[in-house]
């Protein structure tokens, strides 16, 4: 194990392949052609970093298949070191598809199975590389790496084998209710606060600052996917054995929504003294010196050195609304890593997301360089 890191960070999650139809605005049944993409939670995290300009270490298994040859190598393209991917005998790479339809109503359909086309859920604590885990500057790891045994313990020694050769540790909660199938809220909650002790960067959103804390309305309501107002009403409908999601507006705006520029006054739920300073109090208590708890367009409530600030979301035209989340998380590990204070980390973190949901789901996310232009003073 080396003492010096030639990454900046390794990322630990699933990878799979995202099915798209050609023509967006058209069900699948319809449509005469699709494009595969690499995607998955933890993989567009990754990108995001890459395309931020991190050197980006990924840590994930894909099925003994050609589809998995394909997306290594897709990944691998968009500037992921992925060496330590690995292939899983006996089991497929895992499929999504997604489609948006004329209001702009996402589906997603997730082809992914226990013990057949579940590869990253093998993952066992005895396979854990202290090199591979120890071979950036900070360790990353979500709630996805945490639901279930055996990838939940190799996560965990994944964390504390990065501590002990003294990177630093960010756990991204990312709470997707439907995946914890079988656990009552105690056992959630309890490990979900183990994950906290396990870091030294905490990011997580309102909801799951209630959950996790038990303060200021209790448990996190069953949303699978994050949301900013005007937002999508979401919910999970089941297909046989196939989950998915679906988003779908109910508000009748439009999918180009304009919000303005200005940022609006922090609802009292996220000011300094509100029920959430409580929250993020504790779960400092519990090890991490850095605590992010989000709230979309309100922005976000930092906790750094016993120091609590809001910091106001960057309000933007929204072209598509998924991926905000992802990108704050890569753009606040980003700034942290090339020296930022911790609300400065917050505001590029901001910014970043503001520039993701900006941008159609086609266009690539944005540059550091862009998210410092977007920062910069203007004459006006």
């Amino acid at each position: 194990m080396s003492d010096e890191a030639s990454l900046d960070l390794v990322v630990i999650g699933s990878a799979l392949v995202e099915i798209t139809p050609a023509e967006m605005g058209r069900p699948l049944s319809e449509v005469e052609g699709m494009s595969p993409l690499p995607s998955g939670s933890a993989a567009n995290f990754a990108i995001a970093l890459a395309e931020l300009g991190m050197r980006v270490g990924f840590i994930s298994r894909v099925g003994d298949d050609e589809l998995g040859e394909w997306l290594v190598r897709r990944l691998g393209e968009r500037g992921l070191r992925t060496d330590f991917m690995r292939k899983v005998e006996g089991q497929m790479t895992p499929v999504s598809f997604a489609w948006m339809d004329q209001e702009g109503a996402k589906t997603f359909y997730f082809y992914r199975f226990p013990d057949f086309s579940d590869p990253m859920a093998t993952l066992t604590e005895d396979e854990v590389d202290a090199a591979e885990v120890t071979a950036g500057r900070l360790f990353d790891f979500t709630e996805a790496t945490i639901r279930n045994e055996p990838l939940r313990s190799a996560a965990l020694r994944a964390a504390a084998l990065a501590r002990e050769a003294g990177r630093e540790v960010c756990y991204a909660v990312n709470y997707r209710p439907a995946s914890w199938r079988g656990q009552s809220e105690a056992e959630i909650v309890a490990t979900q606060r183990r994950a906290c002790a396990a870091a030294d960067i905490v990011v997580m959103n309102e909801q799951e600052a209630r959950l996790i804390t038990g303060v200021a309305g209790g448990a996190c309501p069953p949303k699978p996917w994050r949301r900013r107002a005007p937002s999508p009403r979401i919910g999970i409908r089941a297909r046989g054995d196939l989950p998915s999601l679906k988003l779908r507006r109910t508000d009748g705006a439009p999918r180009h929504h304009p919000v303005g520029r200005a940022s609006s006054p922090p609802r009292p739920m996220l000011d300094v003294g509100s029920p959430l300073e409580q929250a993020a109090k504790e779960i400092a208590d519990l090890g991490p010196r850095l605590v992010i708890i989000t709230s979309g367009e309100d922005g976000s409530l930092l906790l750094a050195e016993g120091e609590m600030t809001h910091v106001p979301a960057r309000q933007v035209e929204v072209a598509y609304d998924i991926g905000a989340g992802d990108a704050f998380h890569a753009g606040l590990l980003t700034a942290h890593l090339r020296g930022m204070s911790p609300s400065e980390a917050a505001r590029f973190a901001s910014d970043t997301a503001a520039l993701r949901i900006s941008r159609p789901a086609s266009e690539p996310g944005p540059t550091f360089e862009e998210v410092a232009r977007l920062q910069a003073p203007t004459s006006d």
